[in-house]
């Protein structure tokens, strides 16, 4: 566990890390207080250090879209550091969102609460990392997004 008790993201915060996996899940509960224009960063696995857009860069990183609470989310595998899955649905204001990213199987799953918001079938050939990565909740290289996280975990699958 990364992150227990949920606490508001400041930018540049590192709160571990992880032994890189082929295959994980990435697990928080967040909570949005607001929106806010550009990318907002809510987490962000860097193996290589770098942000953006070779392979290990993102494994996984989330955003709120510019103004949205809609999630952006981004992992590498082979041929491309930035592959993922946007859902189409919002998270609400002020209510608590368990959200599970999975990449497994071939697959990158988001799931709300238990429930899959969206699927992409493009990692067949995942990035095979080895060693630790840095987690951050948020990045330094995007302002954080307005919410409460907590019960941030990574989980080799």
């Amino acid at each position: 566990l990364l992150i227990g008790e949920g606490s508001e993201l400041v930018k540049g915060t590192s709160v571990g890390e992880v032994q890189a996996s082929e295959n994980f899940e990435v697990s928080f509960v967040v909570t949005p207080h607001g929106t806010r224009e550009g990318w907002a960063n809510l987490i962000h696995f860097t193996q290589t250090g770098g942000n953006c857009c070779n392979e290990g860069d993102r494994m996984p990183a989330a955003w709120f879209s510019t103004g949205t609470t809609r999630l952006y989310v981004r992992s590498g595998r082979k041929g491309s550091g930035n592959d993922g899955c946007d859902p189409t649905q919002q998270l609400p204001i002020g209510k608590a969102t368990k959200v599970d990213v999975r990449v497994a199987d071939g697959k990158m799953q988001v799931f709300y609460d238990g429930s899959k918001a969206c699927e992409k079938n493009t990692f067949g050939s995942p990035t095979m990392p080895s060693g630790t990565m840095v987690a951050y909740a948020s990045d330094p290289w995007y302002n954080p997004a307005l919410v409460t996280l907590s019960h941030l975990s990574y989980t080799r699958l």
